[in-house]
């Protein structure tokens, strides 16, 4: 699931994924690896085929749970009903999402099946509960179709509150990939002098810290500067303060 978000473009639902992968990794009954048909069903969904992806999902659910192989049962059905949701299988699944690590998947079910009832109350509250997990690109998918349903139903006020928080989650989205972004192109020394000069400290104090000169510490500054826009020491200060985030 991991593979298929990051393919999709949505890394902050693919971290989540990972995280939770690396709880389950020592689980017993481990998920067995050599069964092609999970690198089959990844690239078939990716390809956007993606009932014939969750078809094959289905089935290695079936197969691994005949073989004894709970773990890998559980991810391979909600693998299928992440890349198509089918109510029947849903069904099915109890206590997987405990098994699995709890919470996210419980709520990413959720938000499967009020998705798939067209219930606007029930998919803001899931997208409300993807966000909270910290899962952002799928919360900001469910905020949107919450609001286009709301409006369906004729309630604009709760359609306008959730393109708020649409907005409000794009817009966090968004600051966090210029963040990144800035912070990856300084380099170490350069964010190393970013936050000595949040700690108040002048040109000359920092280039008695680092052994440098005070000529090379002017430098550095002038390309943080260049790279990140900041044009005074109070713009570097906020820079720095983003980055602890």
């Amino acid at each position: 699931m991991a593979v298929i978000s990051t393919r999709a473009g949505h890394e902050s639902a693919a971290s989540g994924y990972r995280e939770h992968a690396a709880q389950i990794a020592g689980a017993s009954d481990g998920m067995v690896l050599s069964d092609l048909r999970w690198t089959e069903a990844f690239s078939v969904a990716v390809s956007g085929a993606t009932e014939i992806a969750a078809e094959i999902f289905a089935e290695v659910t079936r197969d691994a749970r005949r073989r004894g192989y709970g773990l890998a049962a559980d991810l391979a059905m909600l693998a299928s009903l992440y890349i198509h949701y089918d109510p029947e299988l849903a069904a099915q699944v109890a206590d997987p999402p405990q098994r699995l690590g709890g919470s996210m998947y419980e709520i990413f079910l959720e938000a499967r099946a009020a998705a798939h009832a067209q219930d606007p109350a029930r998919v803001e509250a899931a997208a409300r509960g993807l966000r909270s997990e910290g899962m952002a690109a799928e919360a900001l998918k469910y905020f949107n179709l919450a609001a286009h349903l709301y409006r369906d139903h004729g309630d604009n006020d709760r359609a306008a509150a959730c393109r708020e928080a649409a907005r409000e989650l794009a817009d966090t989205n968004v600051r966090r990939t210029r963040r990144d972004r800035t912070a990856m192109l300084l380099t170490p020394r350069e964010r190393e002098i970013v936050q000595l000069i949040a700690a108040d400290m002048s040109n000359g104090d920092i280039a008695a810290k680092l052994v440098l000169s005070v000529r090379t510490v002017e430098n550095h500054i002038r390309n943080i500067r260049r790279k990140t826009g900041a044009s005074t020491r109070g713009e570097i200060v906020a820079l720095a303060s983003t980055n602890k985030r």
